[in-house]
């Protein structure tokens, strides 16, 4: 994500090339899903979205996060609002001018339906369960069955067994 930020392409917000320069990066990851550069005011500058629709997304969470870090953040799972019923893993890193002031934010959202349909491929295991977690520890994404689990605390599922007091085995 930083060295994409790096690409004038990307980093100048509305530049011509950069739905191209997006699709020329994101193409050889399935798990991509959108990968867009959003103005300051929230709307779409720039997405390898065919259609340029002014989507504003000034009102999610890694939206809000990214106006406050110098790093890269991950927001919560989101719906996708173009694509029904997919989950998407939103991660963003702020652009920057020469004199370091933001000019926009690059976002690559990691398609989580996508991400667990190629990797059930090969497990090998009948029933085996996907579940990633946040640091609270919340899950972000579970498969099958994501919409049941999205949201829920540790305390909220049967994993819960020593009342949240062992939450560090579930990193990695």
């Amino acid at each position: 994500l930083r060295s994409m930020t790096q690409i004038p392409a990307i980093a100048a917000v509305g530049s011509a090339q950069c739905p191209e320069q997006l699709a020329v990066l994101a193409a050889p990851y399935a798990q991509i899903g959108p990968a867009s550069v959003i103005g300051a005011d929230g709307t779409l500058a720039c997405t390898i979205e065919p259609d340029t629709a002014k989507v504003n997304v000034a009102d999610r969470d890694y939206f809000r996060k990214a106006l406050r870090s110098q790093d890269s953040v991950i927001g919560k799972t989101v719906t996708s609002r173009r694509y029904s019923g997919t989950y998407v893993l939103p991660v963003a890193m702020a652009l920057r001018d020469g004199a370091g002031h933001e000019t926009g934010w690059l976002v690559v959202g990691i398609n989580l339906n996508q991400f667990a349909k190629d990797n059930a491929a090969t497990w090998t295991d009948a029933g085996t369960i996907v579940t990633l977690w946040d640091q609270e520890p919340r899950i972000l994404f579970r498969w099958p069955d994501a919409q049941a689990w999205i949201g829920k605390g540790l305390a909220e599922t049967a994993l819960d067994e020593d009342g949240g007091q062992d939450a560090s085995a579930l990193s990695g």
